[in-house]
């Protein structure tokens, strides 16, 4: 290995005593009450339904709204775990910071006990993953999430996240990613810093 591949890791190595995660602006602790209902499929990502989520994260102005929606999906054929959903919105009394277009996601219909507990353990890690520190705290790369609302005690998996839009970036299914040395190597890299900054952090 060139020594030039690990000084990213050397800089990222952090002192336990500094290693509690720095929390996002507005913080919830997942599984706390919302002032929002949780939509469980793409017909629930309504104009209102947007309007009340945007205005309780601070998107909209008081008496701001959303003014337009159109949405499309995505994803399809690609291996996504999770239905993906791509929103373009428009704002009255939007902030600078309102998103305009973003992809909402969504746990899978499943059928099955067994299914049913793969998809809450796999949708509650990414969930904790979005939702409990900042990009910046985190040392690993990531799309802005504007929303995570998720019911994990409930029998169905129910798990909504509105997700920065990242197109054009390059994105790989699931079933063809790893057949990229470059891509993988990236991967492990990126890993490699995220494990360091947690490494022996309590839950």
């Amino acid at each position: 290995m060139d020594p030039s591949d690990t000084q990213p890791l050397q800089r990222v190595l952090v002192d336990k005593t500094d290693a509690e995660p720095v929390r996002p602006p507005g913080y919830i602790k997942l599984g706390a009450p919302l002032p929002v209902r949780i939509p469980t499929r793409p017909e629930e990502i309504t104009m209102d339904w947007l309007t009340d989520a945007f205005r309780f994260k601070g998107y909209l102005m008081r008496d701001g709204r959303v003014a337009s929606l159109s949405m499309k999906a995505i994803g399809e054929g690609q291996g996504a775990f999770g239905d993906l959903i791509l929103v373009t919105v428009t704002f009255e009394g939007g902030r600078l910071n309102a998103p305009t277009t973003f992809v909402a996601k969504f746990a899978p219909v499943c059928t099955g006990s067994v299914k049913r507990l793969e998809t809450r353990v796999i949708f509650l890690n990414e969930a904790h993953f979005y939702n409990d520190f900042t990009i910046q705290d985190g040392a690993c790369a990531r799309p802005e999430c504007y929303l995570v609302a998720c019911e994990p005690r409930r029998r169905e998996p129910t798990f909504c996240f509105l997700l920065e839009n990242m197109l054009p970036a390059t994105t790989w299914t699931r079933t063809e990613g790893c057949s990229s040395l470059p891509h993988l190597q990236m991967v492990m890299r990126m890993l490699a810093r995220f494990h360091a900054r947690w490494w022996s952090t309590a839950p």
